[in-house]
Formats: structure tokens, C-alpha cells, sequence
């Protein structure tokens, strides 16, 4: 039985090796440049896009002659020498400069294209950043931007700096996609939190909540400040502060104290995401049962069912399961619904 199950398994393995290599493109076992040959007319585009799909498997050998048709005359042969630089990826990082080029060129035809290469080619095209977000700036095609931000979100922690930058441009708009493309890099984009925070007061709306949404992403580096902002005088301030802190879960941990005090803020907004963000981070020191218990007695409904949620993820003391059973009679179905959860998984 147990060679008839190796002989199975060895059978198997083959039929997979060969159904993928079955599965590659057409063309895949042609000469490097018999496939980039067929990037050019008179081939068809069902052959120029095969061509540019194989040569993938080519890896860096392809990018030399692949970037050389991106001076050809021909702008359907720059089109698949893009298609197959964005396929080899990473590996294509010495078609930057040419690329580059491209999206400078306000009259290429072609930018979107290159801009979408770049954005696969990922890290290795920081350098083009400069180039990138002067089309944020003052490029009006849509499609064209949003792929801009795209592609500075895959470069990643090389185009912070530069993001950070255009902070300062004044523009909404540029600044919008500024926040969008922070907001995708995470983490690693915490060298623009000091030009975010000088942001955070500006009086669009929007703009206010993508700083706010890359602050949220930014986790650990921007609690301090998003803790801070919890006591701002303008109530819109403290809301999105406690909206982005509870956005982060338990690396949001450092800022319970904070969020047990503003619990009792006299805008129910606030207080609905104070305690949501207690909810998400699942921490019951710091007095959080106590503050919890007084949150189930709120007059907002809202808060009252997240108090509820909070104290199903918490781990409560006696005081706070009877303040859950008090809920039981509550008018909002919500609030009564998560209490007969909470109390029926004690």
C-alpha cells in the first residue's frame, strides 16, 4: 500500500511539473531574440503580448534589449517593450532611467505604461520618485495619478521623503495623494509623521481624514501623537484621533489612559470611538473595566453597544459582567444582541 501511495504521489508530482510547464505562454521556448523581435510590427497583438509575457522567463538577460525598443519609433513596440518590463518586474530595474523619461515626457503617449512598470519594478525605482510626484502635482488625467500613487506605494520607503515633501505644496489635491500613498506604505513611512502632524489642522475635511488614515496605518510611531490629540480643543480633532487609534489594535496599547478619560468627552462621536479603540485593543488594566461599566450607562446608544463589545473582548471584573446583564433590557436591539453574546460565552 505504501509504495502504490509513493508511486501515486511521484505520478502526481510529474503531471504537475508538466501541466505548468504546459500552462507557460506560447513562445516561452524561443530565442531571447526571436521573442523580442515579436515586440515589433508586423506581428499581431495577440503575438506581441505572448512575446512580452516570455520573455519573463528570460529575467534580467531580457531587460538590455527589451529597454532599447523604448526609443523605437514605433509607439506600439514602446507599448509592449513596456508590457514586458512591468512582466520581469523587479529584475528590470536598469530600465528605470528609460522609463523615467517616459513619465517626464508631458507628450508621451505612453505614461501610463511606464508609470505602471516602474510600480512593478518596486523599490528599485526610487529614483524616479521626483519624477512621480511632479505628475501628482500638475497632471490632470485621473487614471494617470491614481496610477502615480499606485506605484509610489510599491516603491515604497524610498519615496517617503519625497512624499513628505509635497506635504508642503499647499495643494489639496497632491496632498490627498500624498496621504493615499502613506497610507499604503504602512509603517515604513514614518519619516513623514512630523509633516503629517503639521497637517492635521488644516480645515479641509478630506484632507484631514487621509492624514488621519495614514496616521492609523503608520501603528506604533504615531501614537504618541494621535494620544496627544485626544485632549484638542476641537472636537472633530479628538473623533479622528480615537477613530485612527482604534484602527491600530493593541499596538494602540500605550494610549489607554487617554482613551479611558475621553470615554466621558461630551461629544458622543468621541466617546463611541474611545471606546471602540478599547474594543480593539483587548487590554482590561488601567481602570478599562471601570471605565467600560460607566460607558454601558451612556445615554448614546452607540456607546452603549460598543461598551458592550468592549466588555465581550475584555476580560471584566464582577462589576462590569452585572453591568452586562443590566443591558439585557436595553431599547436598542444592537446593544441587547452583543450583551446575550457576551454573557452567553462567559
Amino acid at each position: 500500500m505504501r509504495t502504490l501511495l509513493l508511486c501515486l504521489a511521484v505520478c502526481n508530482s510529474v503531471w504537475c511539473v508538466t501541466a505548468m510547464t504546459q500552462s507557460r505562454s506560447q513562445g516561452a521556448d524561443k530565442p531571447l531574440m526571436t521573442l523580442v523581435e515579436q515586440l515589433k510590427p508586423p506581428f499581431s497583438t495577440t503575438e506581441r503580448v505572448r512575446a512580452a509575457e516570455a520573455l519573463e522567463g528570460y529575467g534580467e538577460s531580457a531587460v538590455a534589449p527589451v529597454t532599447k525598443l523604448l526609443r523605437s519609433g514605433d509607439r506600439r513596440t514602446r507599448k509592449y517593450a513596456c508590457l514586458a518590463l512591468t512582466r520581469l518586474g523587479p529584475c528590470a530595474e536598469a530600465a528605470v532611467p528609460d522609463l523615467t523619461a517616459i513619465v517626464a515626457d508631458s507628450n508621451s503617449p505612453l505614461r501610463r505604461e511606464a508609470v505602471i512598470a516602474l510600480g512593478r519594478i518596486g523599490p528599485a525605482a526610487s529614483d524616479a520618485t521626483p519624477v512621480l510626484c511632479r505628475v501628482f502635482r500638475e497632471d490632470d488625467e485621473i487614471l494617470l495619478r491614481d496610477c502615480v500613487v499606485e506605484t509610489l506605494a510599491d516603491i515604497g520607503k524610498g519615496a517617503v521623503r519625497t512624499l513628505a515633501e509635497n506635504l508642503q505644496s499647499g495643494d489639496i489635491a497632491v496632498c490627498q495623494s500624498v496621504c493615499v500613498a502613506l497610507q499604503r506604505i504602512g509603517p515604513e513611512a514614518k519619516e513623514a509623521l512630523p509633516a503629517l502632524i503639521a497637517l492635521v489642522s488644516v480645515a479641509d475635511q478630506g484632507l484631514r481624514d487621509a492624514i488621519f488614515l495614514a496616521l492609523a496605518q503608520m501603528g506604533a510611531p504615531a501614537v504618541g501623537d494621535l494620544t496627544r490629540m485626544l485632549q484638542h480643543e476641537d472636537k472633530h480633532m479628538r473623533r479622528l484621533a480615537a477613530m485612527a487609534l482604534s484602527k491600530m489594535s493593541s499596538e494602540a496599547a500605550p494610549a489607554v489612559r487617554a482613551l479611558c478619560h475621553v470615554t466621558g468627552d461630551p461629544e458622543a462621536d468621541v466617546r463611541f470611538w474611545a471606546v471602540r479603540a478599547l474594543a480593539r485593543i483587548g487590554e482590561s488594566g488601567h481602570g478599562v473595566s471601570d471605565c467600560l461599566v460607566r460607558a454601558s450607562l451612556d445615554e448614546d446608544a452607540d456607546v452603549r453597544w460598543q461598551a458592550a463589545v468592549a466588555m465581550r473582548a475584555t476580560r471584566v471584573n464582577e462589576s462590569s459582567q452585572q453591568a452586562l446583564r443590566s443591558l439585557l433590557n436595553d431599547a436598542h436591539p444592537a446593544v441587547r444582541a452583543e450583551v446575550e453574546a457576551a454573557l452567553g460565552n462567559r
